[in-house]
């Protein structure tokens, strides 16, 4: 009669085609983890009381962690939502962790209601980082039997969709895992040295482009008529701002504000240096025409910019109009860039000197790649 009580819920889900949240029971796993694979219970909107171990979520709608809710049911959804699912671990025989993938904002950890852990922080003083990362949080102590079972709650808050993102983002990028929590520690510090060895060559190169970047600002101050070295250097430093990879807790600390103001200075760089190191080297700065229109678009890209970045500063007001605000700006700031293939058109055809075909294919190059990406 006990096997035939825990199937009869499955049988049902089975006989009328509904996807239900699964119950997960299994023994302690030694050195392997429990996945939290399959159907969780899911609700859009936010009540404390839904950590309640105790609460009936026979209503909630099911999706899995293995997606966002975005890529499932709930396409372009921003604000808050509760994943929950009932987990039991028979044996176990030491301290339990569990390793949470990352989530899109930020998200609240609940163990039978307790707060266990989380990352970011939620509204109405919302925080949350650019790059969202896994964490390791410990569970509570089994009971005398050795057995864990509690109600896991995760209350995510996703924030509000700029205009570059896509519809399919929000909540957990993957199943959580359960664990022994030296193994889960272990799995955590895999997971942040294969970060480590993905970014070494990309150090190596950042590093070559900020040597260079500046020599060639430090060539101009030794010499303030060779403006030429300082567009290089502009442009150089401007494209080694990935020097944050050099610190390794950087993914954790970056908040989006922050990380973006950073981005914003680093796109005027770069834009501005390649603009003027193209307008100085084809002598298209001796026109005063050039000049004007070059420095005019110049002050549009860097007020479009900073309108952009001060936008992210109260993006977590959830303001409507700061939709439309960011989506306006960005669109300014991504065709301006197309501006410099018309001065490489216009300085092809004031020197035709072919030891500048070169520069002119790597600066294609270079911004056909950014307006792509």
């Amino acid at each position: 009669m006990k096997r035939l009580r825990v199937s009869l819920p499955l049988f049902v889900c089975l006989l009328f085609g509904v996807a239900c949240a699964q119950d997960i029971k299994t023994a302690y796993p030694g050195t392997g983890v429990v996945k939290t694979t399959g159907n969780w219970r899911f609700h859009t909107g936010d009540d404390l009381s839904w950590n309640d171990p105790a609460l009936d979520v026979t209503g909630w709608e099911t999706i899995t962690a293995d997606q966002p809710w975005g890529a499932q049911t709930h396409p372009g959804y921003a604000g808050f939502a509760w994943y929950r699912r009932t987990i039991e671990i028979d044996d176990v025989t030491g301290p339990m962790s569990i390793l949470m993938p990352p989530v899109d904002s930020a998200y609240e950890l609940y163990w039978n209601g307790q707060r266990i852990g989380g990352f970011g922080q939620l509204p109405p003083h919302a925080q949350w980082t650019q790059f969202p990362v896994s964490n390791v949080f410990a569970l509570p102590k089994p009971d005398a039997n050795g057995k864990l079972r509690g109600v896991l709650a995760i209350r995510v808050w996703k924030a509000m969709l700029g205009s570059l993102d896509g519809n399919d983002g929000g909540g957990l990028n993957g199943p959580p895992q359960i664990g022994d929590s030296k193994v889960m520690n272990n799995m955590l510090a895999l997971q942040e040295a294969r970060y480590e060895r993905t970014r070494l060559l990309r150090i190596v190169e950042l590093a070559v482009l900020l040597i260079v970047g500046v020599l060639a600002v430090g060539m101009w101050l030794f010499d303030r008529r060779k403006r030429l070295y300082l567009w290089l250097g502009l442009f150089l430093l401007g494209n080694a701002g990935g020097m944050t990879v050099l610190f390794p807790d950087y993914r954790r600390l970056a908040l989006v504000e922050w990380h973006q103001l950073y981005l914003g200075i680093l796109y005027i760089m770069r834009a501005l240096g390649l603009w003027m190191l193209v307008l100085t080297l084809f002598e298209l700065d001796r026109g005063r025409v050039w000049r004007w229109a070059t420095w005019s678009l110049a002050s549009l890209y860097i007020v479009s910019q900073a309108i952009d970045v001060a936008a992210i500063f109260f993006w977590r007001s959830g303001w409507p109009p700061l939709r439309t605000i960011d989506g306006v700006a960005t669109a300014i700031t991504s065709v301006l860039p197309a501006y410099l293939f018309v001065l490489l058109v216009a300085g092809l055809r004031r020197r035709r000197d072919l030891s500048l075909l070169p520069m002119t294919l790597a600066c294609v190059a270079s911004e056909t790649y950014l307006l792509i990406v």
